[in-house]
């Protein structure tokens, strides 16, 4: 009997030949909702889990999914995946680790970029002004700074952190500080620094490259930034649950930090509640799309068809997150 997998995006072309030619048989799902992915979960063995819904992975879908073996997603983050309910039933759930590493990483560095120049801003009124645009003036707001010799501090140490970090170091001469509480070792490009608190009294920027868990969770506010440089920048391409957002707003509406980059935000899509941030100079962001570039997302799909490639031939998967005791995986599973 083929191995049945529920998808509710489209796939690349190259991604559906690989699992139908392997006998992986494709099941559209109808609405990606809690009731839609529990009416049309129950006879599928895998789920591909590209997009993270609101309601997540949870305890109602897993106990209609009576055969699955496999939630695959696609990137890094899995919180909204119950893994250790996916476990005790027997379901792996995979990640594709360090697949948009460098991708983030460059988008990082733009973010970077594109503060020290104020650029989104100068270029919204150069698009809205075009001939009438006073270019070469001496406009404060278009007045922008070098990367060159600033400093940047990194929190969260792995591969992403370790990209930006490199880049900054080699390509801008930046000096590196870099905090991870669960990293022995770091690359010797970054200087280990002692505590968060050394990175955000240090660093003229500052880029989060932290997972959303329980300890993290709004874990950055104005306590921090007022640890900041009144000049210093915030970036993040993490996740945007890290920080207590209303709090960013308020510290760049009073001037205790200068400016932010983001890509994530602390609900997507964005609320009413992260407009004042579209209306800021010195503040850019882009849609949630750090990863979004043509080799990340081949490269994400081919590690999520060798999960589920894995998993259907009664093999345990490479990037797994769980440890089901009793994997479904080479069973019949009707457990209704």
């Amino acid at each position: 009997m083929a191995f049945k997998l529920l998808v509710y995006h489209d796939m690349p072309r190259f991604a559906l030949d690989k699992l139908t030619e392997n006998g992986v048989e494709i099941v559209r799902g109808h609405a990606p909702t809690e009731a839609g992915i529990c009416a049309d979960i129950a006879e599928c063995d895998g789920l591909i889990a590209f997009e993270q819904p609101e309601h997540g992975f949870n305890k109602t879908i897993i106990d209609a999914a009576f055969k699955l073996k496999l939630i695959a997603r696609r990137g890094v983050g899995y919180e909204t995946v119950d893994t250790a309910y996916a476990a005790s039933r027997g379901i792996y759930v995979t990640n594709t680790p360090a697949i948009n590493s460098r991708t983030v990483a460059e988008a990082a560095i733009m973010l970077m970029l594109e503060c020290a120049r104020n650029a989104q801003k100068v270029n919204e009124r150069f698009r809205a002004e075009r001939a009438g645009y006073r270019m070469f003036t001496s406009d404060v707001l278009a007045r922008g700074f070098e990367l060159t010799g600033r400093t940047l501090g990194v929190l969260g140490c792995g591969n992403i952190g370790r990209h930006v970090a490199r880049i900054a170091s080699g390509g801008f001469d930046m000096k590196v500080y870099g905090y991870d509480a669960y990293l022995p070792q770091l690359p010797d490009y970054i200087t280990r620094a002692g505590s968060a608190e050394e990175i955000f009294r240090a660093a003229d920027f500052v880029t989060l490259h932290l997972p959303s868990t329980p300890e993290t969770r709004r874990s950055i506010g104005m306590e921090q930034f007022k640890m900041m440089k009144p000049g210093a920048f915030l970036i993040n391409t993490s996740r945007g649950d890290v920080i207590r957002e209303e709090e960013l707003i308020e510290a760049l509406k009073t001037g205790v930090i200068r400016g932010a980059g983001l890509d994530v935000f602390s609900a997507e899509p964005v609320s009413e509640a992260s407009y004042p941030l579209f209306d800021m100079e010195w503040v850019c962001l882009t849609p949630h799309n750090a990863s979004f570039t043509v080799e990340s997302l081949y490269n994400a799909v081919t590690s999520v068809v060798e999960s589920v490639l894995a998993v259907a031939a009664g093999r345990e998967p490479r990037f797994k997150v769980n440890n089901p005791i009793h994997p479904r995986i080479g069973e019949k599973c009707h457990d209704r």
